[in-house]
């Protein structure tokens, strides 16, 4: 019984954590298309008690193309081929967790790529310094073809939790 049950936990531990995994996203089937390169400067090393990553979410309007994949630490880059002369839905939420807190910063970019563009979204994470990596905000350029279009910053909200032990 005890090994049945061991089993079970496991499958739903996997079950659950392939829900969360992040996703690869897909080059659209037909229409014209345009690259997108997505870079996260900045990024903390993981570490055994802090973990920082950056979880992009990139869809077309009616949402019947796009995914949501993860930048990190390791890998703080990735290139996208996009449909291009459509909006499309892009966020970047930099979350970052520790002992007794989490935090993120989260920016949200309107993007229209025209066909055969080269789009370069550059994610910066703010810090308070060299020496202390709290976060204090984000910032994003967005370049095309080399030129910069826009830049968006956003705040960075850091959620202390603490616990009180009460004593009967």
């Amino acid at each position: 019984m005890y090994h049945r049950l061991r089993i079970y936990v496991v499958i739903l531990a996997v079950l659950g954590l392939s829900a969360c995994a992040a996703q690869k996203v897909e080059p659209p089937t037909s229409g014209p298309t345009a690259q997108l390169t997505v870079t996260v400067s900045n990024f903390v090393e993981l570490s055994l008690i802090e973990a920082e990553n950056g979880w992009v979410s990139l869809y077309n309007q009616d949402k019947s193309w796009g995914a949501e994949p993860l930048l990190k630490y390791s890998h703080p880059s990735e290139q996208y081929i996009i449909p291009a002369n459509q909006p499309l839905n892009f966020s970047l939420f930099l979350q970052k967790a520790g002992p007794g807190f989490d935090g993120g910063c989260r920016v949200n970019v309107d993007l229209n790529a025209t066909e055969n563009s080269k789009l370069a979204l550059d994610f910066t994470i703010q810090r308070v310094s060299d020496e202390d990596d709290a976060m204090t905000g984000c910032s994003v350029a967005l370049s095309e073809d080399g030129k910069l279009i826009r830049e968006y910053q956003g705040e960075g909200k850091i959620t202390v939790y603490k616990v009180k032990v009460v004593a009967e």
